[in-house]
């Protein structure tokens, strides 16, 4: 067998509802692509909240398998990504557009200074994506900037 190892993620049932203390999903998407919620560089494993509400709680059929390669690697790092919807189009340092819809974002860019552009893009999301994930820059005005110059060197 060369070597391969195969460890599944737990079972869910992702048929059923699910839902946080702000909306509620009909039903769940499954756990498939894993390369949508973790990322391997190294010895480090980076965990991250997927933005479609039907995909919202998908970590969790990974969660028993990655606290196991933890607690046998001592060597292993882990990070996981808050959960915040930031699906954003950043226009510029102090610009970002925004799902119309997403009117508690909106605010709270709004609060922490940002220029907020909502646009009417919910239509779209069946298709995958939003915002960022939907747009491709092929041109910026401007100078390249290093957004983590402290960063340790390792990407």
């Amino acid at each position: 067998m060369r070597g391969i190892r195969v460890d599944r993620p737990r079972t869910l049932d992702f048929g059923r509802p699910t839902a946080t203390p702000e909306w509620t999903q009909q039903s769940m998407f499954g756990a498939m692509p894993v390369r949508d919620v973790l990322v391997v560089i190294g010895n480090e494993l980076l965990e991250a909240t997927m933005s479609f509400r039907s995909r919202w709680f998908e970590y969790l059929a990974h969660r028993p398998l990655i606290g196991a390669w933890f607690r046998a690697d001592p060597d292993m790092r882990r990070e996981a990504a808050p959960e915040p919807r930031l699906n954003v189009l950043v226009l510029d340092p102090g610009t970002v557009c925004v799902e119309a819809s997403e009117t508690a974002q909106m605010e709270q860019l709004d609060r922490l200074g940002f220029e907020v552009v909502p646009v009417p893009f919910w239509d779209v999301a069946p298709f995958g994506g939003g915002l960022h994930c939907a747009t491709l820059d092929v041109h910026r005005e401007g100078v390249l900037e290093d957004c983590f110059p402290r960063r340790s060197g390792r990407f």
